[in-house]
């Protein structure tokens, strides 16, 4: 018995509705979203109606079913991001744990990395608003920034400032 997948392989990963797939099921639950990019193992791999998202590393976007807009680029980036929007996050596990919230934006390995449903943060320099959950409207610039942070509407620039 042979599997069917949403996408099927084309030639240099162009497929309908102007997606790009390179890698062991990538895009693999397309069914409409349009202008998805997905390089790497399971990169937006539960992507069915997504739309304009671009996921480049191993499982990076790899739980997005609905959430439009949103760049990942590393392993395990925006990996459990269901329908957050307009998210970016680069660097190892960047906004791992994100599931719904929007508007981030993450820079540095596990910055963000257990926000679920926060909007509107800022975290750039590694471990920044790492703790944060749900708090919004934070800015984190510097390793370790507000680390510890679970509030909403912080600023922190430095490293380990919390």
């Amino acid at each position: 018995m042979s599997k069917t997948h949403a996408v099927t392989l084309a030639p240099d990963g162009g497929y309908a509705g102007e997606n790009t797939a390179e890698g062991d099921s990538a895009l693999f639950s397309l069914t409409s979203g349009t202008h998805d990019t997905a390089n790497g193992f399971q990169a937006l791999f539960s992507n069915s109606t997504g739309s304009a998202n671009a996921a480049t590393g191993h499982n990076a976007l790899a739980s997005n079913t609905i959430g439009s807009n949103n760049t990942a680029n590393g392993g395990g980036v925006l990996a459990s991001n269901i329908n957050g929007n307009s998210n970016t996050a680069t660097g190892h596990h960047t906004l791992n744990s994100n599931t719904s919230g929007s508007n981030n934006t993450a820079d540095g390995a596990d910055a963000l990395t257990s926000n679920s449903s926060g909007t509107y943060n800022v975290a750039v320099g590694y471990f920044s608003l790492r703790s944060n959950t749900i708090g919004q409207f934070n800015t984190a610039t510097g390793a370790g920034a507000l680390l510890l942070s679970t509030g909403s509407a912080n600023t922190a620039n430095g490293a380990a400032r919390f």
